[in-house]
């Protein structure tokens, strides 16, 4: 019943979206970040730098997936986990490259693997939380629709009439979806304050985000997408912790 309730909800924002909500074309201003400040010959250094953080842990959790033994209660989701820190890895460099000259056409390297990260980020709680067999059974449906979402966003581009929608979608359901799952299926032995700091820390990404240039004009140090970047390498940090730690 409660699977019922979560697929009921996935399936009501997919066609609010495609049937009420209009086009929702890309911000003109999306690419004029408030930090723009040149250091060292690199251009928006700190929004470069800033994917560090990301970055290390990524290759961390690459390592500790490779690692892990047969006795490891996420053994049979090494695969599974291998592919969010490997997607988490082309984040960091995607987003690097994409600062250096912010363009769109750089933005789908961005956007890609995080299509990947949050699409297979659903489909691990689902196999941690509810049933192992369904979670991997959703993955490549979850990806495809993921991918497509970003691939159909640049057509739409290209075409003059840009459309988020879809990608929006894959961004933000995953983590209520999650919200819900960690709300019905918590119980002890499971990774819940891991997965509630999670989804905490991506709320204050997409608020960095918003208010990019706001915390750069109170702060004067740091800009909010920059800060985006750090909270992004601590949600990951959460994945990893879950990684290493043996829930039953």
């Amino acid at each position: 019943m409660k699977a019922f309730f979560l697929f009921a909800v996935a399936a009501a924002a997919i066609a609010g979206v495609w049937f009420l909500q209009a086009p929702i074309p890309q911000d003109d201003s999306y690419h004029r970040f408030a930090d723009a400040r040149t250091l060292f010959g690199i251009p928006h250094f700190y929004n470069i730098t800033s994917n560090a953080l990301l970055l290390v842990v990524a290759l961390a959790g690459l390592f500790t997936s490779y690692r892990l033994d047969a006795s490891h209660n996420h053994f049979h989701l090494r695969r599974e986990f291998g592919l969010l820190f490997s997607a988490a890895l082309l984040i960091a460099l995607g987003s690097a490259w994409y600062h250096l000259q912010p363009s769109t056409a750089a933005l789908v390297w961005d956007r890609l693997p995080m299509a990947v990260v949050f699409t297979t980020m659903l489909a691990l709680v689902i196999a941690i939380y509810i049933s192992r067999p369904l979670g991997k059974l959703l993955l490549w449906p979850l990806l495809f629709a993921g991918i497509g979402s970003v691939l159909y966003w640049y057509k739409t581009e290209q075409l003059g009439a840009g459309d988020l929608r879809f990608y929006a979608l894959t961004q933000f359901l995953p983590v209520v979806l999650a919200l819900l799952i960690l709300i019905l299926y918590h119980r002890a032995g499971k990774p819940n304050l891991l997965l509630g700091l999670t989804l905490f820390m991506y709320i204050l990404a997409k608020a960095g985000e918003h208010f990019d240039s706001l915390i750069y004009h109170y702060t004067a140090i740091i800009s909010g997408h920059s800060l985006k970047h750090l909270f992004a390498g601590l949600a990951l940090l959460m994945w990893l912790l879950m990684l290493r730690r043996r829930h039953v």
